[in-house]
This record gives C-alpha cells, structure tokens and sequence, in this order.
C-alpha cells in the first residue's frame, strides 16, 4: 500500500473514532437528562425485576419509552431470559416478556 492511501486509512479510523465517541457522549447525555425524573435507582430496579420473576438480573440499562423513563431489566430464570420494563419514577413493572433474541 502506498503512503498516501496508509495516510487515508488513518484518517478514515480517526474520522470513524470521533463520530463513536461523539454518539456515545450524546447518548451519556440522554441518560443524565433521564435520570432527572428517576425517583427509583438502578439497584432498586433490578431488586424489582428479579423479585417479579423469581430470577437474577443479566443486564439493565435506562431507557425512555414514550415519554416515560424505565429501567430495561433482562432477567433469566431456568434457562429463559426475560425483559422486564420498570417505571423509574415508581417502581411499578410496566411489562414482562419472554426474550426471544
């Protein structure tokens, strides 16, 4: 490979890095803004979801879905992963459901 296209490929993985690190700002961002209006903490929703479904928590993120803040929990329980919605204002389960992914 030539010089200039070993420069170009920099440049290219440069330009790519930046525009990662400015979407996962922006999403950082979201997420403060989305804390605001959460009364219940990560910890606690997690509690939540495993209790609703007998299991132990894989992942959780918070999330916003129409206009409501939630805590998107995945729980497995014998072998079956489920999504478990809850409100980050008050604890209440908004949704269960088997994941199918």
């Amino acid at each position: 490979m030539s010089y200039k296209n070993n420069i170009m490929s920099v440049a290219i993985a440069i330009l790519l890095a930046s525009t990662t690190l400015s979407a996962a700002k922006a999403g950082d961002a979201e997420d403060i803004k989305r804390l605001a209006g959460a009364e219940v903490s990560l910890s606690a929703a997690v509690t939540l979801a495993e209790e609703k479904q007998n299991g132990k928590a894989v992942e959780a993120e918070l999330d916003e879905e129409k206009g409501v803040v939630v805590y998107d929990v995945k729980v497995v329980k014998d072998n079956t992963f489920y999504d478990v919605q809850v409100d980050a204002r008050n604890g209440d389960i908004l949704k269960v459901e088997e994941d199918k992914n």
